[in-house]
């Protein structure tokens, strides 16, 4: 899930509730100019024309949701 706010970023949250996902990329096609909090199980974070997250293993995460803030440009 995204959600764009009206100061210029964005959350993206990601869960695994199955615990099943032991690597996960997300591809977002927006415009980023940089990731402002982020989780450790988030290993990559490529900003630009586009977001690219690398997750490491989530099924030691019991299912909580990941939460990331970008600033959006």
């Amino acid at each position: 899930m995204i959600t764009e706010k009206t100061d210029g970023t964005a959350v993206i949250c990601v869960s695994d509730p199955m615990r099943m996902q032991t690597s996960l990329t997300l591809t977002w096609n927006k415009a980023v100019s940089s990731v402002t909090s982020k989780p450790v199980t988030v290993t990559s974070a490529t900003t630009g024309s586009s977001l690219k997250l690398t997750f490491g293993d989530l099924s030691t995460t019991a299912g909580v949701t990941q939460k990331i803030t970008v600033k959006l440009g």
